[in-house]
């Protein structure tokens, strides 16, 4: 639960930076569940280009969430 409210107050944070809004639209559009876009696109070290990637290469969404992670 801690974790969850931990991503929350990050996501609070990051909601006015326009790249941050940009990658998770990007995720979002490629099929990635709400949950795990906010998480993805939160952090710096997820390759935005590979999490596409994946995706586009047939990935189950949930799948290359774990990749990610």
């Amino acid at each position: 639960m801690e974790d969850i409210q931990e991503l929350f107050e990050e996501v609070d944070a990051m909601e006015d930076e326009p790249v941050f809004r940009w990658r998770l639209e990007r995720l979002e559009q490629a099929g990635y569940d709400p949950c795990s876009a906010l998480e993805l696109a939160g952090r710096q070290d997820v390759d935005l280009h590979f999490a596409l990637d994946l995706r586009k290469r047939g990935c189950p969404a949930e799948t290359a969430a774990r990749i990610l992670n």
